[in-house]
């Protein structure tokens, strides 16, 4: 700061006083632009401006601009604000501010940002024309990769935006850097990309977009050597760093009147040491995700490609393809299926040179493959070590995953063997790739035993057990089980082959117990999923599947049983009592290490079922509610009131 020096008056001669100069401070503006404005006023709330040009033309730094309804030109704007103070222009809410005209300084295109950093733009509208001839792309945001060194425009946030019907891309970049474009629609863009980064940016987070119906790819991302001075800082037609996630694409590929049609859901040149999670790619007539080399400077490589759900179209291409010495990527976790009957389309098509450093496993997939030829599964997993753990699909099998195939819900159904069949994390050549800790909704991972295979983990809702009961599946289970509890009723789901043999499969509705105790229930009801269903009151010496035990249980149609299993590993013996249904009331009583079992059928005159046996109950003891359906495939419903333990 520069300092002033003030002089006394002469009456003073020998005193001098000095002042610090102040800064000139600006404060953070809002300005308002409405369709009742007038560009000659304040820009405010009362007096609004009436075009989003001047208004563009007057904010700098740490300004937003408001719009409110209506119809509106796009604009121009060519500077930016900073780290801690970015431009924002903010829609109207419910898409209410519709840019329906083009800018007038680019003439073909919305919203253009060009040289410009720290703008955000959220909550507009944009409709184009449809004709390449009369519009070009909804949001265009470029910097300059052929005359200035560092000139890449950067940190650019485009956001809740609904981009229809633009000419030849909804969204396009051209040398930007760490961009974020999230929670928008880009649809039916005429001529090819819903989503267009380009042209050796990197770190783009692309994540949470609606993009269909466009008539190439919905979401592109060419990092094109052929585009730029190469001698300038960043011009390498590589893009790094790229975080693709989330976003549903559908119905891509299938042309215009402007277009042939082709691409790719997710189209990857040139990209490099990149994420692609958690993305729902359906109905897609080209490819579905594709990594390579064309225009980009480089091959595709070094990707991790996880947790996607993808089904292609039946007049679509390879689902997934590889190629150009795109080594060194990792799938895991993702659903992978082509409805393309034909002999040379199917799930993943790798060529030879890509196959260095290739990792796959952990998907639920078609079995038809191609390594400079059509393969099977196990030609597949032979001739590249790959997929070895991967569950192989038919159409049925494939429909069969989800909640409502038919009217496209991807989200897992109840019966879904895609439900904890995936992994936490895969190991590449020592490199450890982690799976996306939430899912497309945001769900966490895991919600169950396991990860789940596809973008959508199956959310287990809260038991809302009182403490300290804890629901656990013991055993290998079909169908997931689960446990509520409402109003001194519990409520247990339980799948799972049976408790029997030398080791059980059943829902457990448990607490940890040592020492002597009576447990006590009343089974009102319990479905008849099989005439050998089980529902009852059981101690266990631990929750292996394998444990000793003792239990009561009611069945169906072969009344109360006492079961026991002496040590680990025995088998199970039972002493049966025929001509009782629920409901009915069982108890365990174990004292000095012998359990002894009882049923009653009006809670109160108790009659001891065989003899008692040995349970000494630890510190890993367990005491509970168990359900088994007795059939893998099914899953049993019973209901337990009057619970008590003492």
């Amino acid at each position: 700061m520069q300092r002033r020096t003030t002089h006394a008056a002469a009456a003073f001669p020998a005193h001098r006083t000095t002042f610090e100069q102040l800064e000139p401070r600006r404060l953070l503006a809002t300005y308002y632009v409405a369709i009742t404005g007038n560009d000659g006023n304040a820009g405010t709330q009362a007096a609004p401006w009436l075009t989003l040009q001047h208004a563009a033309d007057r904010v700098v730094a740490g300004d937003t601009v408001n719009v409110g309804a209506g119809n509106f030109r796009g604009f121009d704007i060519r500077h930016g604000g900073t780290s801690s103070s970015r431009i924002t222009f903010k829609g109207a809410a419910n898409f209410g501010t519709n840019i329906n005209s083009n800018n007038t300084v680019t003439g073909k295109d919305g919203i253009n940002i060009e040289d410009a950093s720290y703008i955000t733009v959220d909550g507009f509208k944009l409709t184009g024309t449809g004709n390449p001839s009369t519009s070009r792309t909804g949001i265009r945001i470029v910097g300059d990769g052929f005359n200035n060194a560092n000139a890449f425009s950067h940190n650019v946030i485009i956001q809740n935006n609904n981009i229809d019907s633009w000419g030849v891309w909804g969204i396009l970049t051209g040398f930007t850097d760490d961009i974020v474009i999230q929670n928008n629609t880009c649809s039916h863009a005429a001529q090819q990309h819903g989503i267009y980064f380009s042209n050796s940016g990197d770190r783009p987070i692309i994540r949470n977009n609606v993009c269909f119906g466009n008539a190439d790819c919905g979401i592109q991302l060419n990092a094109d050597i052929h585009t730029g001075n190469t001698s300038l800082p960043g011009v390498d037609g590589i893009t790094t760093g790229a975080i693709i996630e989330g976003n549903k694409v559908y119905s891509n590929g299938g042309g215009s009147a402007y277009s042939a049609g082709g691409g790719a859901a997710i189209n990857c040149d040139g990209v490099q040491n990149s994420i692609i999670d958690n993305n729902l790619l359906y109905d897609n007539h080209a490819g579905g995700l594709v990594l390579y080399q064309f225009d980009g400077g480089g091959p595709s490589s070094g990707n991790l490609v996880v947790n996607n759900t993808m089904i292609n179209a039946a007049n679509s291409r390879y689902l997934v393809s590889i190629s150009n010495n795109s080594t060194k990527n990792t799938l895991f976790n993702n659903i992978i299926f082509n409805l393309n009957t034909s002999g040379s389309r199917g799930s993943i098509s790798l060529t030879a040179d890509s196959k260095s450093g290739f990792l796959s496993d952990d998907n639920f997939i078609d079995p038809r493959f191609d390594l400079g030829g059509q393969m099977t599964l196990a030609q597949w997993q032979t001739a590249t070590g790959s997929d070895t753990h991967s569950h192989s699909l038919t159409q049925a099998q494939m429909q069969a995953l989800f909640t409502n195939y038919a009217g496209n819900d991807y989200t897992l159904a109840a019966t879904s063997s895609a439900v904890d069949a995936g992994v936490a994390s895969l190991t590449n050549a020592g490199v450890v790739k982690n799976a996306p800790a939430k899912d497309l909704l945001g769900t966490s991972r895991p919600q169950g035993a396991k990860f789940d295979v596809g973008c959508y983990e199956r959310k287990v809702a809260s038991s809302a057990l009182p403490a300290p009961w804890k629901d656990a599946d013991i055993g290998t289970v079909g169908i997931k089980g689960s446990a509520t509890y409402s109003n001194g009723t519990f409520t247990v789901k339980g799948g799972g082959a049976n408790i029997a043999g030398t080791s059980d499969a059943f829902n457990y509705v448990n607490q940890f117990k040592t020492g002597n105790f009576t447990l006590t229930a009343k089974v009102n009801t319990l479905d008849n999923t099989n005439a050998w269903a089980k529902a009852g009151v059981m101690a266990r010496a631990s929750n292996a599947a394998n444990a000793a035990f003792v239990a009561v249980v009611v069945t169906p149609s072969n009344g109360v049983n006492l079961l026991w299993r002496s040590s680990t590993g025995a088998t199970v013996a039972s002493t049966q009592v025929t001509g009782i249904k629920a409901p009915v009331w069982v108890r365990l009583v174990e004292s000095s290490g012998q359990a002894k079992g009882y049923y009653s059928t009006n809670g109160t005159s108790w009659i001891q079922i065989g003899t008692s046996h040995a349970l000494s109950l630890t510190t890993a003891s367990t005491i509970g509610l168990c359900v088994t359906a007795r059939d893998n495939t099914k899953i049993a419903t019973a209901t337990f009131s009057n619970v008590t333990v003492v």
